[in-house]
């Protein structure tokens, strides 16, 4: 497996080509993902995946920063399409697919073997790896199933806001940390997919905390997650976050310290408005070595 820090996961919707460019070329994360599946309207979804081809090809991508694109899921007609478009027209560009809705190893069984022809067919030289989304209850069954079935899987993601629709959670905000319930109320499934990917030699992922304003909410969300050994955390919305104060860069101090920011050694460049990153760089700063893939 090719390791990747993955501490900041940034979304960017494959309909908005500013957006992406500017997400690809400025804001200092360690990954930003083009997203083929939620943030694309159906009607827009053959254009997003031009967009992302023209994107990648034109872009001065930020050095060290990792490239995925999360298709459509299995359960639609959509998700080939995908895979052989942006493949074809930037595979050379691109590190990771990420699959959602995966409910069981045939779904990763299957991307595998399509990037493999296309690889090849496009002669890429490159071998692009999976990340895969655990956001539905049957994907949680067979979750060491998923994680074991492709070496190409780097990283196992927790989807909140799915997950908790497949068990008939009441849900009104994706990521939210519930009062009613007397516990951590995604404690189960988070600890399932940071063990099982423990045990693979895999990253494990948060998902994603929409509620935008809530700073404290966040925060919160992230120091659980760290707190679990969870190796970074989706980001998908593009507000300036600094969690104790004083400014963000990507790297730093390896030791981990909630109280403070890490030392950073790449200062937010002043292209980049203030309040359009977020940053949750401090919690999982401690990262810095790589990890075992098992097969």
């Amino acid at each position: 497996m090719v390791y990747r820090i993955r501490r900041t996961e940034l979304a960017s919707p494959a309909s908005n080509v500013k957006m992406m460019r500017k997400a690809l070329e400025e804001l200092p994360v360690d990954e930003v993902f083009l997203d083929l599946e939620d943030a694309v309207t159906p009607d827009m979804k053959e254009k997003a995946r031009g967009n992302i081809v023209d994107v990648l090809s034109s872009s001065e991508i930020t050095p060290n920063k990792a490239v995925a694109v999360r298709i459509n899921s299995l359960r639609t007609e959509l998700w080939l399409d995908d895979l052989i478009t942006v493949v074809s027209g930037a595979g050379d560009r691109i590190d990771c697919i990420i699959i959602p809705k995966v409910e069981g190893p045939e779904d990763v069984i299957a991307v595998d073997n399509v990037l493999t022809a296309l690889e090849a067919k496009n002669r890429l030289g490159k071998r692009i790896g999976i990340e895969v989304l655990i956001e539905t209850a049957k994907a949680v069954e067979y979750i060491r199933e998923i994680a074991y079935t492709s070496s190409r899987v780097e990283s196992l993601i927790f989807g909140p806001g799915d997950y908790a629709a497949s068990v008939g959670m009441p849900s009104l905000t994706i990521g939210e940390l519930k009062q009613e319930y007397q516990g951590h109320v995604w404690h189960y499934v988070m600890a399932r997919i940071r063990n099982t990917a423990a045990s693979a030699g895999l990253q494990a992922i948060d998902g994603p905390y929409a509620v935008i304003e809530d700073l404290k909410g966040l925060e919160e969300s992230a120091r659980i997650a760290r707190s679990m050994g969870y190796d970074g955390k989706w980001v998908i919305h593009l507000i300036m976050f600094c969690i104790s104060g004083g400014s963000v860069g990507v790297g730093g101090d390896t030791s981990f310290d909630t109280e403070k920011p890490a030392t950073p050694p790449t200062a937010i460049p002043a292209s980049v408005d203030a309040r359009k990153v977020l940053l949750l760089t401090p919690f999982f700063s401690f990262l810095s070595t790589p990890m075992t893939h098992s097969t």
